[in-house]
């Protein structure tokens, strides 16, 4: 009798790391099913909490493209036993991958979908032997021409500037463009962890609301504003609260009496719609509120949108950075990111509806000269799917195309959305 030789996929972390050379599976996986899908992108890793892979693509015998998440368990399982059945951050998963079945076609998702299974069981040999690269940079087939390729990155962040500003103009028909800066900037103070709940905090605090605490003596209104929100948000409650939140919750009560609580709007958001695991104490939504109530106070005499186009007319790039920065609460790598993603196409947005070639000009040319951003997950993966070398000219704009081709699966020789692998 030969004995079966052992495989070496002892964890999670081992079976993350063959999962990664997927692509090199010419014919696909079969899910325990029986549908059979060809790896285009494995995905690409998540170092926080939620699925293990994010954005993967994948395609369906029939060509179809499947875009979504992976997580991976070495025994099918184990997905119950994490409790990703009821935990609504695993709904996008699209591919359950293990290496036993354990007799599991499918995992249930909280959303009552099933989500296929696939062993890699039967595909150990084939991924141990293929060509061990660090993931997201893979060889080249032919050399990179950077000149081309940053070209390219231009033309892809524009498309992605022109589509945020179309998306304000649809905003700008259902709301005041103070309401829409304002919203859109609460949204991005959240980062990818609790942007949702800071949107619907804007819209349970709207800005008129705010922008009636106008008459508030200067010396007292960014406290006023920061207790408005404060108490609105669920962040805290009075029983748990430190001496000067309970402080800034009492005069909540009182200053909005006659401006916020008046106002139709829905209830308080909870303690539970946020997200604060693993949650840095700079991007906590505490600190957020109050970089938020900062800037806010400061153009809350104008107008929020005045304010910004007034800041771009008078300093352009640097006027505009200068309206979020607010440090500690705000710092300069996520004021720029404001600037880039919300300030300028909103402005631009502006111009569209107003017919003010002037403002356009203002924000396209400013927008192509904003600086590098800080790297982030995704414009790392890409520039490694890419194969940009180190020397390849960066600025705010060719991250935004690096954003724009990951986002929107675009065809290039290697990467999402690609036929290669």
């Amino acid at each position: 009798m030969i004995a079966e030789r052992p495989h070496s996929v002892d964890s999670e972390r081992a079976l993350a790391t063959l999962w990664a050379r997927a692509g090199a599976l010419r014919d696909g996986l079969v899910t325990q099913d029986g549908s059979r899908y060809r790896v285009v992108y494995p995905g690409r890793p998540n170092p926080r909490a939620g699925p293990d892979f994010l954005d993967a693509r994948l395609v369906t015998e029939s060509g179809e493209a499947v875009i979504g998440d992976v997580e991976l368990h070495l025994n099918a399982p184990d997905w119950y036993g994490h409790g990703h059945d009821s935990d609504p951050n695993y709904n996008g998963v699209v591919l359950h991958v293990v290496l036993s079945a354990r007799g599991h076609s499918t995992s249930s998702q909280q959303s009552k979908m099933q989500v296929p299974v696939a062993s890699l069981e039967g595909f150990l040999d084939t991924l141990e032997k293929s060509e061990s690269v660090e993931f997201g940079h893979q060889p080249s087939a032919a050399p990179v021409d950077v000149t081309a390729l940053e070209e390219k990155l231009d033309q892809a962040g524009d498309e992605r500037f022109l589509s945020r500003s179309k998306g304000f103009v649809l905003e700008l028909s259902e709301s005041t463009p103070d309401q829409v800066v304002y919203r859109s900037v609460m949204e991005a103070l959240g980062y990818a962890s609790n942007r949702s709940p800071f949107r619907r905090l804007a819209d349970i605090v709207p800005y008129s609301a705010l922008a009636a605490l106008k008459d508030e003596p200067r010396s007292t209104r960014s406290v006023a504003i920061h207790a408005v929100l404060l108490s609105a948000s669920g962040l805290v409650s009075s029983d748990e609260a430190d001496p000067e939140t309970k402080s800034l919750m009492r005069l909540a009560r009182r200053r909005s009496v006659a401006h916020v609580t008046a106002l139709p709007r829905p209830r308080p958001l909870s303690r539970e719609q946020w997200n604060l695991f693993r949650v840095r104490p700079s991007n906590h939504p505490l600190a957020r509120l109050r970089g938020a109530a900062r800037l806010l106070e400061a153009g809350i005499g104008v107008g929020l949108a005045l304010s910004l186009r007034d800041a771009l007319a008078d300093g352009g790039v640097r006027g505009i950075e200068s309206t979020f920065l607010f440090k500690p609460f705000i710092g300069k790598s996520r004021a720029r990111d404001i600037t880039v993603n919300v300030a300028l196409p909103f402005l631009h947005a502006i111009a569209d509806r107003t017919g003010d070639r002037g403002l356009s000009n203002l924000a396209i040319n400013a927008y192509s000269a904003v600086p590098k951003m800080a790297e982030n997950e995704i414009t790392r993966e890409m520039r490694g799917l890419l194969g940009l070398p180190p020397n390849a000219r960066m600025s705010a704009r060719r991250q935004q195309g690096l954003m724009h081709l990951y986002r929107s699966g675009r065809r290039t020789n290697h990467g999402p959305g690609s036929d290669a692998g």
